[in-house]
């Protein structure tokens, strides 16, 4: 019933270098992304089965995101005793966010919450993820096809949640702090 367009830009960079030192191979992989989505959506058949009395009424979602996202990796690898031995080490670090902002609307049930008159959902949320890790690995070809491994991954992660939501299907105002 309702128009329902949609805007997404979105850029995804990454760097890649490496770099041979005989015994050695240091790679570095850098990468970010970023995006934009903008969204418009037809939600009166989904209102309207949630609460059958506002079936006849146009209800519409707003939703923005965005995304930020880095991520690092350094590694080191290697291999010794005619290539029978190889191994690798490195770290990883990662950092998003990310930000979510809702709007549904049903003309006509004249409910006033945080985002104005008929809105039946309101949400504002942004999630912080940070991310570390460190890893290493041998590998041993003890006899031909038969290969041993041995690894060890250690790995921090942390995710803060912040919002504010409101409306009638969110049962009134409410909030997430850290």
């Amino acid at each position: 019933r309702v128009a329902s367009p949609t805007k997404d830009d979105v850029g995804v960079y990454s760097l890649s270098i490496t770099n041979d030192f005989g015994g050695a191979t240091l790679t570095s992989i850098s990468a970010y992304v970023d995006r934009e989505i903008n969204m418009n959506n037809d939600y009166s058949l989904f209102i309207g089965f949630l609460v059958p009395d506002f079936l006849p009424l146009n209800s519409y979602n707003t939703s923005d995101t965005a995304t930020e996202t880095f991520t690092q990796e350094l590694r080191l690898s290697g291999d010794a005793f005619s290539g029978r031995l190889q191994w690798v080490g490195g770290v990883f670090y990662g950092n998003q966010e990310d930000r979510l902002l809702q709007k549904v609307t049903t003309v006509g049930v004249g409910v006033s919450s945080a985002g104005g008159i008929d809105v039946t959902y309101f949400g504002d949320q942004r999630t912080d993820s940070k991310q570390f890790a460190a890893f290493g690995e041998l590998t041993y070809e003890s006899v031909p096809s038969l290969d041993l491994t041995l690894g060890r991954r250690y790995f921090e992660a942390e995710q803060t949640v912040n919002g504010v939501f409101d409306g009638l299907f969110n049962g009134g105002p409410s909030s997430v702090d850290n």
